[in-house]
C-alpha cells in the first residue's frame, strides 16, 4: 500500500504512535537545559571553521514503503534527530560554548531518545545514544573545568605563586587523564552508533578527538615549564614476602640529570601501600614492605615515587621482583547490642591483627543473617567499625553478626568471626484506597508503615480485585504506593479491593487492608494520595504520595491519555517534516531549512512580506507556523552560508557578520525554530510576540547585506 495521500500517511502515523505509547509510554519533559556562552579556549582555534554537520541518516521516502515501512521511516526520523544534536553540540563544546553544548543534549535530546525506545526497543542503537551524550556532556564539563583551572594557573605562575601553581599543574594533569577518557568512551559510543544505525558521525567524532588531543598537548606544555623529572630505582635481597615475614626494600630517587633528591621526606607506594621515608645525602632509602590487599602470588609489585600537591618533581616509577604469600590474620568481631528490630542500629567493631601486629587497609564486610551492613577498610591500628539501621530483609530469630576480610584471595585473609544476635519482629500497619480512573481503571494508593509509624521502604505489596490477583508493587522511600490496575473481565458495580503484605524471610509482620470501588461510578474528580481519605470507603493512612506512577497492567497508559495533545502535536511534527521530505521528490538527501523551491504552509501566497504573513499565523494562535515563516525569511535575507548547513551551523555562519544585538536575536529564533522542529511543546505566545518585534531588525541588516 502506498501514501500517496499524506492525510492517510498521517493517520498511520498517528495509529503507529499510540501503539507504541500504549505499550511503554513516552516521556516528555517540555523543559529543555538552559544555554549559556561558555569561554573559549581549548579547541576554540579550530571549532569555528565549520563544516556541514555531516551526522545525516539516509531515510525513506514514506510514498515508497508500505506499512512495515512506516516504522522505519519514523525510526530514521528519530535517528537522524538524536545524531544532528550530537552534531550540533560536537560543535558547541570544540567552540569552547560548554553550556550550549551540553544543552543540545538535555531534556529534549532525552526525550527524543525516549521516543526512539518505544519504537526501537531497549536495543544497543539506543543504550549506545544515551552513553554518547552522558560522555559528551562529561567532556564538555572536563574541557570547561580544564580551562578555567588553566587560567588559575596563569595567574598563579604570574604572581610568583609557584606552590600554588604546581597543585594546579597536578589538578590539570587530573583533568586531562579525565577528559581523554571522556572521548575515548565517546568515539566508542559513536562507532557503535554508526554500526548499528548507519548514522554518520565521523565529524562529530573528530571534534572529540580533537578536544581531548589539545587538552594533552597543552598539558604536556605544563608539566615541562612546572617540574622537574625524576628517576627512581628500587631493589630488594627478598625472594618471598608475606605480612608475617615482610621484605626490606631499598631504593634511590635522583633527578633526571643524576642529581641526588636529598635529605627530604618522600612517599613511596609499593604495592597496596604507601610509606613515608626520608632521603639520605645520595637519595637512598629504605622501606619495610608488609603486603595486604595484593593479590596471593603475586611476583611484581610496582614501586612509585608520589611527590606531594606543591613538590617541584614529577612522579616516576620501577618496580621490584618478590613473590606475595598469603597470611592469615586474627579477627574480632562484638556488636554494642544484644537484640535490634527493624531501623534499629546495629553497632558492630573490632579488629585485625598478625600475632599482636595490627593489620591496616584491609577491607572488612560485616553481615547480619546473610546480610551485608556494610564493607570498611581497617585504620591504622587494624581496627574497623560499622554503623548501620537493621534492613527488613534480616529475618526475625536468633542469628549471628558476622565479619570476615575479604576478598579471601588477597595476602591477608581470616576466618569468620561472629557474635550472636537476636532480631525481634515488628507489626506493621497497611492501608489501601481505591478510586475510578478516567480510563476505566482503578487507581490503588496506599502505605505500608510500621505501627510506630515508621515507613517501610522497598516492600512488595500485593493488590487484589475480588480475591484475584492484579498487580504487585513496590513501596517507595516513604512507605507510599499506587498503581493503576484493570479489573477481570464480567465485574460490574461495587467489588472488593484487598492489599496484601507478607514477607515471611522478614522481621517485619504481615499486614491486610480491604476497600471497596464502584465500577460503575463516574470517575473520581480528583485522584486522592496515599494518607488521604478517597472516594470510595477504606483505610484512613497518614502516609504521603511521592512515588511516580507505576506502570499498571491494562491495554492504555495513562500518559496516552493524560498527554494526548502533546502526542498529538508530536505525530504532526513528525509527519510534517516527513511530508516535507516526500514534496522535494525522489532524493535521500535532506533540506536546509529556507531553501525550499515548493510552496509550503510557510510562505505567503498573498503578496504580503513574510513577516506579515507570519503575523498573521500567529494571529491565528499558529505559533509553531509563525516562528518556522520567520526563520526562513531571515536566512532568506541574510544570504550567508549554504544550504547544506543545519540550522545551528547556519547560526555559526551568520553570527561572525552580525551586530551583538541581532547575533542574540538570531541565537533566540534559531533556539525557538529548533523547538518547534524537533520539539512537541508549542511556543509561549509571549516568546513568539518578542520574536515577531525583533526579527525586524535581522531583515533590515540581511537587506543591507545584499544590497552592499
Amino acid at each position: 500500500m502506498r501514501f500517496s495521500d499524506p492525510g492517510r500517511l498521517l493517520l498511520v502515523l498517528v495509529a503507529l504512535l499510540c501503539l507504541t505509547q500504549g505499550a511503554a509510554g513516552i516521556g516528555i519533559n517540555p523543559e529543555a537545559d538552559g544555554a549559556g556562552v561558555g569561554t573559549a579556549s581549548v579547541g576554540a582555534d579550530t571549532a569555528l571553521q565549520t563544516t556541514p554537520n555531516n551526522t545525516t541518516v539516509q531515510q525513506e521516502n514514506p510514498d515508497d514503503v508500505g506499512e512495515s515501512g512506516d516504522t522505519a521511516a519514523l525510526q530514521s526520523y528519530l535517528v537522524q534527530s538524536l545524531a544532528d544534536r550530537l552534531g550540533e553540540s560536537s560543535i558547541r563544546i570544540s567552540a569552547g560554548q560548554y553550556e550550549q553544548g551540553r544543552a543540545l543534549l538535555g531534556d529534549e535530546y532525552d526525550s527524543t531518545l525516549e521516543k526512539y525506545v518505544d519504537v526501537e526497543g531497549e536495543t544497543d542503537s539506543a543504550a549506545a545514544f544515551d552513553q554518547a551524550a552522558e560522555s559528551q556532556r562529561e567532556l564538555g564539563t572536563t574541557a570547561q573545568e580544564y580551562n578555567e583551572t588553566y587560567r588559575e594557573y596563569q595567574q598563579a605562575r604570574e604572581n610568583g605563586n609557584e606552590a600554588r601553581a604546581r597543585e594546579l599543574a597536578r589538578e590539570l594533569g587530573r583533568l586531562a587523564g579525565d577528559a581523554n577518557e571522556s572521548a575515548r568512551r565517546l568515539t566508542a559510543s559513536y562507532t557503535r552508533i554508526e554500526n548499528t544505525t548507519g548514522a554518520n558521525l565521523s565529524a562529530a567524532q573528530q571534534r572529540a578527538l580533537n578536544v581531548s588531543e589539545e587538552i594533552s598537548q597543552q598539558q604536556q606544555t605544563v608539566i615541562t615549564e612546572t617540574f622537574v623529572a625524576t628517576r627512581l630505582s628500587v631493589g630488594t635481597d627478598a625472594d618471598r614476602v608475606s605480612f608475617a615475614a615482610p621484605a626490606t626494600v631499598t631504593g634511590q630517587l635522583t633527578l633526571a640529570n643524576g642529581s641526588a633528591v636529598r635529605n627530604e621526606t618522600v612517599a613511596i607506594r609499593i604495592g597496596d601501600r604507601v610509606e613515608s621515608v626520608r632521603t639520605g645525602q645520595n637519595g637512598t632509602f629504605t622501606v619495610e614492605y608488609r603486603p595486604v590487599s595484593v593479590q596471593n602470588g603475586t611476583d611484581t609489585l610496582p614501586v612509585a615515587y608520589q611527590p606531594a600537591p606543591e613538590s617541584p618533581y614529577l612522579g616516576s616509577n620501577a618496580s621490584v621482583d618478590v613473590t606475595v604469600t598469603q597470611t592469615t590474620a586474627t579477627l574480632t568481631v562484638d556488636s554494642r547490642s544484644a537484640t535490634a528490630s527493624f531501623g534499629d542500629e546495629v553497632a558492630v567493631s573490632g579488629q585485625a591483627a598478625v600475632d599482636g601486629t595490627p593489620v591496616p587497609g584491609a577491607r572488612v564486610r560485616v553481615t547480619v543473617d546473610g546480610v551485608t551492613l556494610g564493607t570498611v577498610t581497617t585504620g591504622s591500628n587494624g581496627s574497623y567499625a560499622v554503623v548501620s539501621d537493621l534492613p527488613a530483609s534480616v529475618a526475625s530469630g536468633e542469628t549471628d553478626v558476622e565479619a570476615v576480610i575479604v576478598p579471601s584471595d588477597r595476602a591477608v585473609r581470616s576466618a569468620v568471626a561472629s557474635t550472636p544476635l537476636r532480631v525481634e519482629s515488628t507489626e506493621t500497619a497497611l492501608s489501601v484506597n481505591a478510586s475510578r480512573a478516567t480510563d476505566g481503571r482503578v487507581r490503588l494508593t496506599g502505605q505500608l508503615t510500621t505501627t510506630e509509624g515508621a515507613p517501610v521502604a522497598g516492600e512488595t505489596i500485593e493488590l487484589r480485585i475480588e480475591g484475584t490477583t492484579v498487580a504487585t508493587v513496590e513501596t517507595d522511600s516513604a512507605g507510599a504506593f499506587e498503581q493503576l490496575v484493570t479489573p477481570q473481565d464480567g465485574l460490574d458495580g461495587v467489588v472488593s479491593v484487598e492489599a496484601i503484605y507478607d514477607a515471611p524471610s522478614s522481621n517485619l509482620a504481615g499486614a491486610t487492608a480491604e476497600t471497596s470501588v464502584d465500577l460503575d461510578a463516574p470517575p473520581a474528580d480528583r485522584e486522592s494520595a496515599p494518607g488521604e481519605e478517597g472516594t470510595e470507603s477504606g483505610a484512613d493512612s497518614d502516609g504521603r504520595d511521592d512515588g511516580p506512577l507505576s506502570r499498571g497492567a491494562g491495554p492504555l497508559s495513562l500518559e496516552l491519555l493524560a498527554g494526548g495533545g502533546a502526542l498529538v502535536l508530536s505525530v504532526l511534527v513528525i509527519a510534517w517534516v516527513i511530508r516535507r521530505d516526500g514534496e522535494r521528490g525522489p532524493t535521500n538527501q535532506p533540506q536546509s531549512p529556507g531553501t525550499s523551491t515548493t510552496p509550503t504552509s510557510d510562505s505567503t501566497d498573498n503578496g504580503g512580506t513574510m513577516v506579515d504573513h507570519a503575523a498573521a499565523l500567529r494571529e491565528d494562535g499558529e505559533s509553531d507556523a509563525a516562528i518556522r515563516a520567520l526563520y526562513n525569511a531571515v536566512r532568506r535575507s541574510l544570504s550567508v552560508g549554504d544550504e547544506t548547513q543545519t540550522h545551528w551551523e547556519f547560526y555559526t555562519t551568520a553570527s561572525e557578520r552580525l551586530q551583538p544585538d541581532t547575533t542574540e536575536t538570531l541565537e533566540r529564533l534559531t533556539q525557538a525554530y529548533e523547538r518547534v522542529v524537533y520539539s512537541p511543546d508549542e511556543l509561549d505566545k509571549e516568546q513568539a510576540d518578542a520574536l515577531l518585534d525583533d526579527t525586524a531588525a535581522l531583515l533590515d541588516e540581511g537587506d543591507g547585506e545584499s544590497a552592499s
